[in-house]
Formats: structure tokens, sequence, C-alpha cells
């Protein structure tokens, strides 16, 4: 099974501009019944509510905006703003932080990336990248037309870097591209859908983000990650497209959910150079049309994976292993329904505990992906305190009652 790429290759995507209409329509129609659902519920309202404003995010440094109506002739003024979040990448310095207005930015460069992040902030002092009303700054590939809506390197060093409160679709590669010596990276509350919903045969990999083997501390906090990897055609490489697609060290995927994706897993741990020290804590996992939520592949070590929720995986086991070399791998207080927890092949290197299996998690409305908890779902205070966010996927905080809940939404009663 070739379930990956080389690492070499993958610095350099090929460009894929091709998609069939008849695909194209599939993928409008099923983001435009995704969205109603979830606005009929509510379910917007609740991830995006209690954003703040501008006025909260004083950090120091100065404060540059972007808008759609806006110039890059300006000066990224309040009263002036930039038209790209591109032209903010080019100025900002430590400390700064580029507001993004509500809007559709579909600007892209003759490479067809939108954003290239080149510039670091320092440990006291990150660059941030935000949306001023989380998920309403939307940056749209265009139905494929764009390749890249993020990259982040420097033939140097790329570091101390924050974005957070997008909506980033219909992009034909990658949400998040992170490659080089890029580190301290903060991916937070993003809505990443849509990716690579194209017909190719390519061995290259689609998918929401990618950070490589030369990448560290990279932290994806609270993205909703859903409807990633190629669509066609049938059976051809259908195990190369992930959610998140992380290869460094040191790095955190917590609170975040992935569901509905095409053509891969959730999460795919490739050790190209040994991934060491990673922590896939809290996050909430759901159905898929190819494979598991989780596949860790060649070296892997010192992981803990806990506090997740896996629901109905598309294949028998939610955590599968491909040619790997696993040491001290961690697997504790997680809840399995409609599969079973991993694959047996394991050789001994996983300390499994606490597992819930084939109890129903209780969501309020799977099939509108609405993964939040109701009152009495057994994931409810079942989950361990260690290495687990002080929050959830809503900014919302843990723990609530006695103890951590699985998944990446802590039950909280509702307000009356």
């Amino acid at each position: 099974m070739d379930i990956a790429c080389g690492c070499g290759a993958r610095i350099s995507l090929p460009r894929i501009r091709s998609c069939h209409a008849q695909a194209a329509s599939a993928v409008r129609w099923a983001m435009a019944r995704w969205l109603g659902g979830l606005l009929a519920l509510g379910f917007i309202s609740a991830m995006t509510a209690g954003i703040p404003g501008t006025s909260s995010w004083a950090g120091g440094g100065k404060q540059y905006y972007v808008a759609p109506n806006g110039s890059d002739a300006n000066d990224g003024s309040e009263s002036h703003p930039f038209a790209t979040i591109d032209r903010g990448a080019e100025v900002v310095n430590p400390g700064d932080t580029v507001i993004v207005r509500d809007g559709i930015y579909t600007d892209l460069d003759e490479e067809g990336t939108m954003v290239r992040v080149r510039r670091s902030g320092t440990p006291e002092a990150p660059i941030t990248f935000r949306a001023e009303h989380k998920w309403r700054a939307v940056l749209d590939g265009q139905n494929n037309k764009g390749e890249y809506a993020w990259s982040l390197w420097h033939e140097k060093e790329l570091c101390h870097v924050n974005i957070e409160g997008f909506e980033i679709r219909s992009f034909a590669s990658h949400g998040f591209s992170l490659q080089s010596n890029t580190h301290h990276i903060l991916i937070k509350g993003n809505h990443v859908h849509h990716i690579g919903n194209i017909e190719t045969t390519t061995h290259y990999g689609l998918d929401g983000s990618y950070d490589s083997e030369s990448c560290s501390y990279i932290t994806y906090d609270g993205n909703v990650i859903h409807d990633i990897g190629r669509i066609g055609p049938p059976t051809v490489n259908f195990n190369l497209d992930h959610g998140i697609y992380t290869c460094g060290d040191h790095n955190v995927i917590a609170n975040n959910v992935f569901y509905d994706n095409k053509a891969g897993w959730g999460v795919q741990v490739a050790g190209y150079d040994t991934v060491d020290d990673l922590v896939i804590s809290n996050n909430t996992f759901a159905g898929g049309e190819s494979r598991g939520h989780i596949v860790l592949w060649q070296p892997c070590h010192n992981l803990v994976i806990q506090n997740n929720i896996f629901y109905r995986p598309a294949v028998p086991n939610a955590i599968n292993f491909y040619e790997a070399d696993l040491q001290n791998v961690i697997i504790r207080h997680n809840l399995v329904f409609g599969g079973g927890l991993k694959d047996n092949d394991d050789n001994g290197a996983c300390l499994v505990s606490d597992t819930i299996e084939g109890r129903d998690p209780l969501f309020v409305d799977p099939a509108q992906s609405d993964f939040r908890l109701q009152a009495g779902s057994p994931a409810i205070d079942a989950g361990v305190a260690v290495k687990a966010p002080d929050h959830d996927c809503a900014g919302k905080r843990r723990p609530y009652g006695a103890g951590v809940d699985l998944g990446a939404f802590e039950w909280h009663p509702a307000k009356r």
C-alpha cells in the first residue's frame, strides 16, 4: 500500500488545475448542504460566539487591517486597509497583528498561493494573523483555481506566528503548508474544508495542513477540518489525503474536529525522520469514506493519544499502523463507537488503558455535523487531565465538572 509520497517531493507540489464539471457541481452541493444544516442548528453561532473585537487584541505591536474594499497601496491602517492578507505578511514585524475584516478573499499570485508568510515573530512578540470575526474572513480558492491558502517557510528559519479564526475552502492542494525550519506556529480556530476535492491520479498528498519533518512545536488547536481529499477517479490513491499530515517533533493536535474526509485519515503521523513527542488530545473524529481516523507510519516515538472520540470510522479500527516503528505510544481514555480502537500490528509498543468501547457518545446531531455532547454522554468527565488542554474547541474552559470530557467539546449546561 502506497500510503504517502517521499518527503523530498512534497516540498514543491505540482500544479493541479483540472476538475470535471460534474465533480465541481457535487462539491458545491455538498458545501451548500453542510452549511444549511449548521445554520439551521445554530451550530455556527455556538462556535463563533464570544469572539473578541479588535480592541481586545492589544499586544504592544502595530495593528494592520485588511478589507475586501481596501488597496495594497494603502498604509494598512484601520481607515486605509490593505486589500490582501499577503500585503500584510510583507510588512509585519514581531508583535504585530494583521486583522482581516469580514469578506471573501480570492486574491492569488501567479503560483496559486494566497498568503506567503516569510517573517518571524519572537517568543515574547509573535506575529498574529486573525479574522476580525471568527470564520467571517474567508480565503476562497475559487473551486480549486488556487493551490495553497497559507504557505509558511523561510530558507533560514520561520517561527512564532499565529493564524486564527479563518475559513479556508476550495483549494486544490493545501489549506496550510509548513516547510523548512518552521517552528512555534499556532493554527487555531480555523474552519478548513473542501481541500483537494478534484479528480486526479497524482501520488502527491492533498491535505488540510502539512508540516514537514524539519518543523517543530506546531500547535493545531480548535480547528474544524472536513471534506479533505480527492474525489476520483475511483480506487486511485485514496489513502494520501489527510486532515492534518504531521511529520515534525514536539507538536500538539488538540480540540479539533475531523469529519467526512474522503481519501485518507483525519491525522497521518509520518516519521520520515522519526516523529518524537506528539500529543493528540481531545479531538473528535467522525466518519470518513475510505480509511480510519489516525495512522502511524514509519518511526513514531513518544506519542500520547488521549481523550479523543472516534465515531464510526470507515474501516474496522480507528487507529491504524503501516510499516510503523513504534516506541512508547500511550493510548488512553479514548471513546470509540462503531468500530474498534486500533489495529493489532503494533508489536506491543502501545500502552492502552481506560478505553470506552461501543457506547454512543450522544452528540447533539451527528447527521448535521454537530458534535457537541448532550447531557448523559459517557464522554463527560471521562478524560485524563495530564496533557489535556484547559479549554475546548469553542473556547470554553476545561474541565467544567469533575473531570475533563472526551472529544473536542466540553459539556456545559445550556443557559436558560
